[in-house]
């Protein structure tokens, strides 16, 4: 084990005595899970600091170094951590990617449903940093969109919904204030046919909301983004989706977006902070081998800025704790 730092073997080895005792008690006792959930907490806590630590001490300079410990990790430990619902799905991926519609609305409802030990695995996962800035983003969404369509109240609207999950903030939205949405139309735009499915079902097909299979990174390289998507938008949005863009499709995607906007549009995008700030990077990597592209905010700059639109026609701004930026930009301000 001397590809271990010693203090994350420690805590890896801690977990898995401690979790082999809770395991034995909550076979006879499932529902006495919450007894357990502030000690089971601490200890995967604690190998999660270690890890930061580890990655913090070591990248850029031995990225080597630890790509060879979490590959060891995931042969040798692994199997240990893949318990309750929402790990295990987003280490197995069922319809091929990480950050599908179904983990998201997941993660949106928060409603675990498990018993026993794999109840404390999926109370954990809902209260992970990222996990709850999820569910805070899309409450803040839904109220720069509702903003946006009072200010513009009167006026037929259409409204891009691009990487659109399970949609449920338009679901929400529309049962919220009906009247305020009446002259809106919502396009939701997804690779995936399976979550506009699930989406066009979640929000029971409604008139004013349209579901369109798209692929997003086809819509940024593409050179007649106009012959590709036959409508100009009022407002643009996109949620999680640049957390899997490199610098050059994100400032593409935001280009080709900007000439399908209106005159007096908005495009409103977020993405992922540094990630230092996310504790929860542990369990998506080492665990659920979910990876996404983590920005600083001179990063998350550059996809506006390499489009050529100047920053100061840009609205950035962090989430509260710092996990996720919101990038807004309102097109009326520099055409």
């Amino acid at each position: 084990m001397a590809e271990w730092p010693l203090e994350l073997f420690s805590k890896v080895r801690e977990y898995i005595n401690f979790s082999r005792d809770i395991q034995e008690r909550l076979k006879k006792h499932p529902d006495d899970w919450q007894k357990y959930q502030p000690e089971f907490n601490a200890v995967l806590d604690r190998i999660s600091l270690e890890i930061m630590r580890f990655e913090l001490d070591n990248l850029p300079d031995n990225e080597a170094k630890v790509y060879r410990l979490k590959r060891i990790f995931g042969q040798r430990y692994r199997k240990y951590f893949l318990r309750g619902d929402f790990i295990r799905w987003s280490f197995e991926k069922p319809f091929g990617y990480a950050g599908d519609f179904k983990i998201i609305d997941a993660i949106y409802q928060n409603q675990p449903v498990t018993r026993g030990f794999d109840r404390l695995w999926d109370s954990y996962f809902q209260q992970l940093d990222i996990v709850q800035s999820v569910r805070v983003r899309k409450e803040d969404l839904k109220k720069i969109i509702f903003a946006f369509v009072k200010k513009n109240q009167g006026r037929e609207l259409r409204v891009m919904n691009l990487g659109s999950g399970p949609a449920r903030e338009i679901k929400e939205l529309l049962e919220e204030n009906p009247q305020v949405f009446e002259r809106v139309i919502f396009d939701c735009y997804d690779f995936d046919q399976n979550a506009l499915n699930y989406a066009k079902s979640l929000l029971n097909n409604p008139a004013n909301v349209n579901f369109i299979q798209e692929n997003a990174v086809r819509l940024a390289l593409t050179k007649r983004i106009k012959e590709k998507i036959p409508f100009q938008y009022d407002l643009i949005y996109s949620t999680g989706l640049f957390d899997y863009f490199g610098e050059r499709v994100a400032g593409k995607l935001v280009s080709n977006l900007l000439n399908i906007t209106k005159k007096r549009g908005t495009i409103v995008i977020t993405n992922v902070s540094d990630k230092k700030y996310n504790r929860s990077a542990a369990w998506m990597e080492w665990v659920a081998d979910w990876y996404l592209v983590y920005r600083t905010k001179d990063e998350f700059k550059k996809i506006f800025s390499n489009t050529g639109v100047l920053l100061e026609y840009c609205q950035i701004f962090p989430q509260a704790g710092k996990l996720i930026w919101y990038g807004i930009l309102n097109k009326v301000m520099y055409n």
